[in-house]
């Protein structure tokens, strides 16, 4: 077989390996009949039919709903290009540490994350399946080489999720700076300058996708609602939340103290302010971008938070509010609620997109009830599975393993770096949104929850194969 043959064939091979996986992802779509739907689903929807540029709402997932309308005139495409996108670096991923039979292998890891949190992230009208993937391609990129055209590849569908959500900008340089760590304690050969490369790679392609984010919406639409030349239309209400958490640990008026020094008329430095800072905003009322005392808030907020980079108490009060916050996430891996969503609101926004999406939408399991006690009856068994049988199963392998060879040598130094690797990326994404966003929300930490869950599939893997392997050599 020539070069351009076995080329040829692992394309093919990719390409069928990669619609098998969508199409597996895809059965919870077609079980519905329309695409998940959460609370704030109804507000990308509204966003993606009006082109609205909003600071609270990812700009760049507004517009690929956007664009999914006017090329589609349809939401079903939304969830098929998210499992497309999840398909595709779940792929590469099993096929870089699986080369042989890596159908088979991608085929069987896919069946079993089935009952996981995946398919409830990349089937609902959320940007929230965005996460797992770049943190997978910076794991890729970290780990393993690539032909160029790959790199340009992967470099545009991580431009893409960067920026798909506000934490992201958090979460992505903690993993970088994590696997660069693992990279040192891991390879025998430290090439310190690449890692450097990539790192900053990295971060470059998410400070372009951001600022991207910012200006990809049409400025005609964006007036509409504000002036361009007003200081109150950049809005990042991402800042109230850590205003917030400074609050709740009782560091708000430490760092308060040398603030208002220099910036006595934030609104924060107001004694007599009747505004003061709460731990909810209502989205209805408080929440109002059209609200000058909100967009006061937020820029006042922001101010604030950008002027506490610098003062070694801001992390400090960051910690104790990881420390109180992020375990509540992390120890609960109960998946979102997915009631019936309606409304006459949705229903006119659905019904602009067209009158088939609106009829898919009353024909749906979600609106008949289908999944309303999904998430309190069936998940809870998955969850006893999952952590209480296979990850406990998966730790007591390793063990025994140990104790019977001296070493865990049934996976290569690599490998147990994507284990760990895998695991860092739940952690950095919980941390992150844990401390600076809801803590109950468990919609954000079901987001990566399945790189968990990945993670054990492949110990388990790795431990039978170097079993069967032992077998048939005695």
């Amino acid at each position: 077989m020539t070069d351009q043959e076995s080329k040829n064939v692992s394309i093919a091979k990719a390409v069928f390996g990669i619609s098998l996986l969508s199409i597996l992802f895809e059965i919870l779509h077609l079980h519905n009949g329309f695409p998940l739907l959460l609370s704030d689903s109804k507000e990308y929807i509204m966003r993606g039919i009006s082109m609205e540029e909003n600071s609270h709402w990812s700009n760049t997932y507004v517009y690929f709903i956007a664009k999914n309308i006017q090329l589609f005139s349809s939401l079903h495409w939304i969830p098929i290009f998210q499992n497309i996108f999840t398909a595709s670096i779940l792929f590469v991923c099993i096929q870089k540490i699986f080369p042989h039979k890596t159908i088979l292998y991608a085929t069987v890891i896919s069946i079993l994350l089935l009952w996981t949190s995946l398919p409830w992230m990349t089937n609902v009208v959320m940007s929230d399946f965005a996460t797992p993937i770049a943190l997978v391609i910076i794991l890729l990129v970290f780990t393993f080489t690539f032909r160029w055209y790959q790199y340009i590849l992967l470099a545009i569908l991580f431009f893409f999720t960067a920026s798909c959500h506000q934490s992201h900008i958090a979460i992505i340089p903690g993993f970088v700076v994590c696997m660069i760590l693992l990279n040192v304690l891991f390879e025998k050969q430290k090439k310190y300058f690449i890692l450097l490369v990539k790192g900053l790679c990295a971060l470059g392609i998410v400070l372009c996708s951001f600022v991207f984010e910012k200006n990809i919406l049409n400025p005609k639409q964006v007036t509409k609602t504000f002036s361009k030349s007003s200081p109150d239309r950049d809005v990042f209400s991402g800042y109230y939340f850590v205003a917030v958490r400074m609050w709740e640990v009782g560091e708000l008026d430490n760092l308060l103290a040398s603030f208002c020094k220099d910036y006595p008329g934030n609104y924060l430095c107001d004694p007599d302010n009747p505004y003061k800072i709460k731990v909810k905003l209502n989205k209805g009322k408080d929440r109002n971008t059209q609200d000058p005392y909100y967009r006061k808030f937020s820029n006042h907020n922001k101010e604030f938070v950008l002027a506490c980079l610098t003062k070694p108490r801001f992390y400090y009060a960051c910690f104790k509010a990881m420390a109180k916050r992020s375990i509540i996430l992390l120890t609960n891996p109960s998946l979102p609620a997915f009631r019936p969503i309606s409304g006459k609101t949705l229903d006119r926004n659905i019904r602009k997109v067209s009158p088939l999406m609106l009829k898919h939408h009353k024909r749906s399991s979600q609106i008949s009830g289908a999944y309303k006690n999904y998430t309190k009856e069936h998940v809870n068994i998955i969850n006893v599975i999952w952590w209480i049988i296979l990850l406990p199963l998966s730790i007591i392998l390793i063990l025994s393993h140990y104790k019977r060879n001296g070493t865990v040598d049934f996976m290569s130094k690599r490998n147990w770096k994507i284990i760990i690797a895998l695991l860092f990326a739940h952690l950095c994404n919980v941390v992150v949104c844990g401390t600076f966003s809801n803590a109950y929300n468990v919609r954000y930490g079901s987001r990566t929850l399945w790189l968990v869950n990945l993670a054990v599939i492949i110990i388990l893997i790795f431990f039978f194969q170097s079993n069967n392997r032992r077998n048939i050599e005695a």
